[in-house]
């Protein structure tokens, strides 16, 4: 590309990179943060109930291994 064709997108690219907000564009952005804040509490909350609901169901697999282990076993007249 020559020098003219990329001057245009940079020219472009400076209009729309402003560092002015306008007071009306700063409220509803606040508004919009604060949904997302809300929105990744409750998210937390799930993924920490999903880690306990893990948690129980690994211990209910173990608990299940160790049974059939010990069926196992005492088929094998292992004691």
């Amino acid at each position: 590309m020559t020098a003219d064709a990329e001057e245009p997108r940079m020219k472009r690219r400076r209009a729309v990179t402003h560092d002015r907000v306008l007071p009306e564009e700063s409220d509803r952005m606040e508004a919009r943060i604060a949904r997302l804040e809300a929105h990744i509490e409750h998210i937390r909350e799930d993924v920490s109930s999903i880690k306990v609901d893990i948690r129980i169901l690994l211990g209910m697999i173990i608990a299940a291994a160790l049974g059939l282990a010990g069926l196992m076993a005492k088929g094998f007249g292992w004691f």
